[in-house]
């Protein structure tokens, strides 16, 4: 328990037991100021045991362990103070204490008296410079707060105007590795002004959890033969089963054997591995005092050999639950998958709801709850309807119907499941798609036969049409159930199903598609939108036109839509009767059952909407959304709604679309607007899609806002101000402002967090800042030119994540990050920088521009720009013109960065009548000498322009020109040509320089109180000594020697190590091999020196040896072409004759 402000300067036991009750209770306290402050702690003496106490203040922090399983932890009691400085010396306070011990689980609760956001404070001022100073101090000790169920605020005035979020509980991730799922909950204020909060570690027990199927399983021989006499000892006498009955019935008896089998391969989990890991520990030791017998070594390799097996499953296991796409090949470090399962569980666990005004947290009543929630939900509710009809629909052509009802082939039955992701979260029937693929030859006849019984019998779907639904916060503190999106995790067969009509549909379905309409058409991209409404409204306030833009938020669009819409929609779209039938089987045979904290509720079934997660489901939603589009243009035609018309014959808009996210324009006048919400009406009770209004904005553009704020009310909604966001795109904002950059910066806050830098190695590191842009950063980066800053802040937080550095531990830079951040092939590691990336994608838009001239974007931009975009034209004309006219201008920035002469003379290369041309088209051969014929735009001034001239032609002068095609040349050959061990030894050697070495410290003016290798004690630490010449690691290529079975290496540097093993005279397949061993070597060098030297573990020349060859070899069993992996002893045994199944 603790407690803030006690205003007690002296606490007894009295007290205590006052408040705790009696029994073996131990405390302690910081004592008031007068009535001011006043810190307790109190536990029971039997649960944890006391080690450690730091008093402070404003802070209680208690070290010890929980006696029940010996785990450490630290608890920490906080009452900050009111003061923004005293606070911000408190966070800084608190940071010494915690960066102390990191490895240690603390939870640090209490009253921080500040906020960190917005949304946390209601009726008083958001101080963001304060809530910057607190994210900033979570952030650098890698602190988590769990959702808080209960309350939203935890404090409140004695009147109630004003509520803040100020009581909280921050954990540390080793608390979190130990306690992965604690809920908070805040309590009812009785006596105090602020809500008590409690945190809960406990596992409340919601059910059965289903079948999984893990994809590290697939590695396991064994398997293989489990499957197979599952599946071919189905009995013959089914006759009464149709097709799809069959295959799930194969399929649900291969999950009872696969669940049998694994009771008996994977049942000892982890207290097996510890047991192993002990029992080699054990062999360890008796090798370094007595030796071993040749019985014992056998044992000890065998032994080795099963940790890393199963070390490699639970990796494989943890990436699959992770689910981290950016992260294709994988960074082999089990603690940062487990960080991000950790993150997401703590986001998605439901520890209680509120029900009817009460919280709840009992399971069964929360399954209960939630059962009936989605199963009313997913009711067609009774009132009025009305039937749709409108020849402004597209239809399809006859070929088209025809094709789309052809008969299902084995082919696209195969394409659909190397389509869907091997390691999505099941359905139901818990297969993985990695799982169809390895057994696709055993169970591939039967999934086509089941597509056959499809084509056929639409209804037969319903045996395999059952579906869970996954819940998604979409607040950060969900209090109620509709604070949660449901998507649909269906079952492989419906799923196939589902995807082999979703590939045909897309091929046609960008015929029936209005060009409003960007999502999931081939061609059409999600920033059309945004850079049309960013176009017309810069159009319109500089004309000062009249307009309303209505931005329409549609209540749970995916989910209400009627079937009956759906299907008069398809009917007038000329979709035949045959593929109604198929859209019908798979849509309303639907089963689905909700998994709270993934234990399913009972099953009910579907009357309405189209499930998300479903692939059908996007597409069949913008067929449907063609009935409003429809709508829209039909008022159009009747003169009943005025959209924005645009110059030149340009195109007439009422609205866009992608997917649900609608938006409204047209001439402002009320009639207008108010018969934009008749129709609206009118497409509520035809579609089932509802407007939610409060969540729905009206802005205008050459309207007073007193006038926009009487619609809005009249309406019902809410009035907007320009910058607003569509589509996560900011419109109508001045993007040279930093602030209007803030969501791209937070994102890179988020993802590149410093607990990812303290688990990724170098090289997980190095993926996340390529990929830390992400969508949100191409979508900003595509659409507008980032200010210099932003680029300078966005650098600086890819840098220090890349060489580790936190808010409060700097690393020490041994590259500039210019040099990293160029191309392999210049030396650098390929990340590249934003600033080029952000051009890049400008650049994009000119090439889009020639391109597509049908589109509708394209036809707005033609309308405001003329024919030509003015690409290539004066930028300054574009100047104001919105978002294109920053497009144009980009090619002035790209040129502001010419080749060599140009960057020389930049005054000549700015007065060039052609700022693109090259060099060959200003010099001329005469008598063998070359001369220089500048082409200027004007005459040419005396002083630096008349000295530029003089300079460049006396460089042309000597200068020889042939016909053949400049190519680029590598410098550390002497061919020229690109050579990959040329770079890694270029690359080998930067690094070695900059290793953080005692000779290499020494450079950078760090010393140490010896600069001798701590290996040896003998000779200086350098690169070269440290991993070639020093004895003990010479015993360590020694042992690597005998296991490989050929003659010590006489190289004296990392480079001839390098060189030696990577030697051409080998099969490739072997250099391979040795190159692993050689990158594997280097890393077990330099991580038992740092283990000797900081942390004073000594350096085990045996298990180092052992451990690069364990190492090597899940490498290179990854790696394998084709059939199963090879084995242990094998490899203990004769590594060499391994190399032969490798590819790199």
């Amino acid at each position: 328990m603790c407690i803030q402000e006690s205003h007690l300067r002296i606490v007894d036991s009295w007290i205590i037991n006052s408040c705790w009750g009696m029994g073996n209770v131990d405390f302690e306290f910081v004592p008031s100021l007068g009535r001011s402050g006043g810190i307790i702690s109190i536990w029971d003496a039997n649960s944890f045991l006391k080690e450690s106490v730091f008093h402070d203040q404003h802070f209680l922090a208690i070290k010890g362990r929980w006696l029940q399983n010996n785990k450490p932890c630290g608890i920490i009691n906080v009452y900050a103070p009111n003061s923004l400085s005293e606070r911000e010396a408190l966070w800084s306070k608190l940071s010494l204490v915690v960066g102390a011990d990191q490895n240690l689980g603390w939870v640090i609760g209490g009253d921080f008296n500040e906020v960190r956001r917005a949304d946390e404070r209601c009726g008083s001022t958001f101080v963001p410079r304060g809530a910057a100073m607190f994210n900033n101090f979570i952030a650098s000790l890698d602190l988590v707060e769990p959702s808080m169920g209960g309350r939203k605020y935890t404090w409140a005035s004695a009147d109630g105007q004003k509520c803040s979020k100020l009581d909280r509980f921050l954990l540390s991730r080793p608390f979190l590795d130990a306690w992965s799922n604690p809920g908070v909950f805040a309590l009812p204020r009785w006596f105090s002004d602020h809500n008590p909060i409690t945190l809960d570690t406990g596992q409340l027990d919601f059910g059965h959890v289903p079948f999984k199927f893990f994809n590290s399983w697939i590695n396991i021989d064994s398997l293989a033969m489990v499957v197979s006499q599952s599946w071919t000892s189905w009995p013959a006498n089914d006759s009464n089963l149709t097709d799809i009955q069959r295959l799930c019935g194969k399929l649900k008896r291969t999950k009872e054997e696969i669940k049998r089998w694994r009771k008996d391969v994977c049942g000892g989990g982890g207290k097996f591995l510890e047991d192993l890991k002990k029992r080699y520990n054990t062999l360890e030791m008796i090798e370094d005092s007595i030796g071993l017998s040749d019985m014992d070594r056998s044992e000890m390799i065998s032994t080795l050999g099963k940790i890393r097996e199963l070390e490699e499953r639970e990796l494989q296991d943890a990436k699959q639950k992770a689910k981290v796409g950016w992260l294709k090949n994988g960074d082999e470090n089990s603690r940062f998958f487990h960080g991000i399962v950790n993150n997401r569980r703590a986001k998605k666990w439901v520890h209680g709801l509120s029900i009817d005004g009460i919280w709840t947290s009992d399971p069964s009543l929360l399954k209960s709850h939630i059962f009936n929630f989605f199963q009313d939900k997913f009711k067609d509710q009774p009132g009025e309807k009305f039937s749709f009809r409108s020849s402004f629909l597209r239809k399809l052509s006859r070929d088209q119907s025809f094709n789309l009802e052809a008969p299902i082939t084995n082919t696209e039955v195969k394409n659909a499941v190397w389509s869907c992701g091997g390691d999505k979260a099941p359905g139901p029937d818990g297969f993985s798609f990695a799982f169809l693929r390895k057994f696709w030859e055993l169970v591939g006849n039967d999934f086509y036969k089941a597509l056959k019984d499809f084509e056929d019998n639409p209804s037969h779907i319903a045996a395999s049409n059952a579906s869970f639904i996954a819940l998604v916060p979409k607040a950060k503190d969900p209090l109620r159930i509709n604070e949660n999106r449901p998507i649909h995790l269906m079952g492989c067969v419906s799923k196939v199903i589902s995807k082999v009509l979703a590939d045909r549909l897309k091929l046609v379905v960008g015929d029936i598609i209005s060009p409003v309409q960007t999502a999931f058409v081939k061609g059409r991209q999600i920033l059309d939108g945004p850079l049309i409404v960013n176009e017309i409204i810069s159009w319109a306030k500089r004309l000062k036109n009249k307009l309303f833009i209505f931005k329409v938020d549609f209540e749970k669009a995916f989910d209400n839509i009627r079937w009956n819409f759906l299907w008069e929609i398809l009917d007038q779209m000329n979709f035949g009767r045959r593929w109604i039938s198929w859209i019908k089987g798979i849509i309303c045979t639907a089963k689905v059952s909700v998994l709270v904290n993934g234990s399913p509720t009972n099953q009910f079934g579907l009357e309405k909407g189209v499930r998300q997660g479903d692939p059908l489901s996007p597409y069949l939603f913008i067929i449907a959304m063609e009935g409003l589009v429809a709508a829209l243009k039909e008022a159009s035609d009747k003169n009943l709604l005025s959209g924005v018309v645009l110059p030149n014959q340009g195109p007439s808009i009422s609205s866009l679309h992608y997917a649900d996210d609608a938006i409204f324009l047209g001439k402002w006048n009320e009639a207008n607007l108010r018969n934009l919400l008749k129709i609206l009406k009118c497409f509520h009770l035809a579609s089932g899609l509802k407007i939610n209004w409060c969540k729905s904005t009206l802005l205008g553009t050459g309207v007073p806002m007193a006038e926009i704020t009487r619609l809005a009310l009249a309406v019902g909604c809410k009035e907007g101000k320009f910058p607003f966001f569509y589509l996560g795109i900011p419109i109508g904002a001045s993007m040279v402002k930093k602030e209007n950059w803030k969501p791209l910066l937070e994102r890179f806050n988020n993802k590149l967090s410093s607990w990812k830098a303290a688990t990724l190695s170098v090289g997980g590191r190095l993926t996340l800042c390529k990929a830390v842009l992400g969508s949100l950063g191409v979508y900003y980066l595509s659409l507008f030119k980032a200010p210099i800053g932003v680029v300078q802040e966005l650098e600086r937080k890819r840098m220090s994540f890349f060489w580790g550095s936190t808010i409060s531990h700097k690393k020490m830079v041994w590259v500039s990050w210019d040099k990293i951040l160029n191309d392999r092939d210049k030396g650098g590691l390929g990340i590249g920088s934003i600033r080029a990336h952000n051009l890049a994608l400008l650049t994009k838009w000119w090439w889009r521009f020639k391109t597509e001239k049908e589109a509708m974007w394209c036809k707005v931009i033609t309308s405001l720009h003329g024919e030509d975009g003015n690409l290539g034209g004066d930028p300054r004309v574009n100047a104001n013109k919105g978002v294109w006219g920053a497009i144009v201008a980009v090619e002035k920035t790209i040129n502001s960065c010419p080749e060599a002469l140009a960057k020389m003379y930049p005054r000549l290369a700015a007065l060039d009548i052609d700022i693109n041309c090259s060099l060959a088209d200003r010099v001329t051969v005469t008598d063998g000498i070359s001369i220089f014929r500048g082409c200027w735009r004007r005459t040419i001034r005396p002083g630096r322009e008349i000295n530029e001239v003089a300079a460049i032609e006396n460089v042309c002068r000597n200068l020889h020109l042939g016909t053949e095609k400049s190519v680029w040349t590598w410098a550390l050959t002497d061919t020229g040509l690109f050579s990959v061990s040329s770079l890694r030894y270029a690359i080998d050697d930067m690094l070695l320089r900059r290793l953080p070495t005692k000779a290499n410290l020494l450079e950078k003016g760090l010393n140490w109180d010896t600069d001798t290798c701590p290996l040896c004690s003998v000779s200086g630490e350098t690169g070269d000594h440290l991993f070639i010449t020093c004895r003990t690691v010479v015993e360590v290529r020694r042992r690597i020697n005998v296991w490989w079975n050929c003659l010590p290496s006489l190289c004296n540097s990392v480079r001839d190590f390098f060189e030696e093993i990577s030697s051409k005279n080998q099969p490739d397949s072997q250099r391979l091999l040795k190159e692993a061993i050689g990158q594997a070597y280097v890393w077990a060098m330099w991580k038992g020196r740092n283990e000797l030297l900081f942390n004073n573990k000594a350096f085990n020349i045996l298990g180092t040896a052992n451990w690069i060859q364990s190492a090597v070899f899940l490498w290179c069993n990854s790696r394998i072409v084709g059939g199963s992996k090879f084995n242990w002893f094998d490899w203990s045994c004769n590594p060499s004759l391994i190399s032969s199944v490798l590819t790199g």
